[in-house]
């Protein structure tokens, strides 16, 4: 009896496990990575980014959420922008800003080719909006990033 209980813990662990999706790790993304990237007006709205997002390690929101609503005026189409106010609204507790800002960085990160790590942060993002899925997959591709749950100033810097 106890070697056919065996037999079916093993045979019921392989099925079990086929039908986890792997996550693949990616590098943690940095918006500091792509501060040299794109035109003028790019880099001098990805250096706002990153200003804000030191303000706001440094305590000052205000100002960080500020200097990021300057970084779209300078570009508009500045994904990274759009994913700093998400990540500030998400601070915040401002789940619906939230929600809208993450889906204008998705699609303006779309159409630019973002690097994957930058799409880890969208999933884990709207996982602590309440999506377990997008959180898991977060921790999984990046676990220094998001293996505590959230989205630090400085992770994102």
């Amino acid at each position: 009896m106890r070697r056919w209980i065996g037999v079916l813990l093993a045979v019921g662990g392989l099925f079990g496990c086929a039908g986890v999706a792997r996550t693949p790790r990616v590098e943690p993304f940095r918006i500091s990575h792509v501060v040299e990237q794109g035109d003028a007006a790019r880099r001098a709205s990805t250096r706002l980014i990153l200003g804000g997002l030191d303000a706001e390690a440094g305590g000052n929101v205000t100002r960080g959420r500020s200097l990021f609503e300057r970084a779209l005026q300078v570009d508009p189409t500045n994904p990274y922008a759009f994913l700093a106010l998400a990540r500030s609204a998400q601070q915040r507790g401002a789940a619906s800003q939230c929600e809208h800002f993450l889906e204008q960085a998705e699609a303006s990160m779309r159409l630019e080719g973002a690097p994957p790590g930058a799409f880890v942060h969208i999933d884990g993002l709207r996982g602590v909006l309440g999506s377990a899925q997008g959180l898991q997959a977060a921790e999984r591709a990046s676990p220094a990033v998001w293996g505590d749950g959230k989205l630090d100033a400085r992770e994102l810097r």
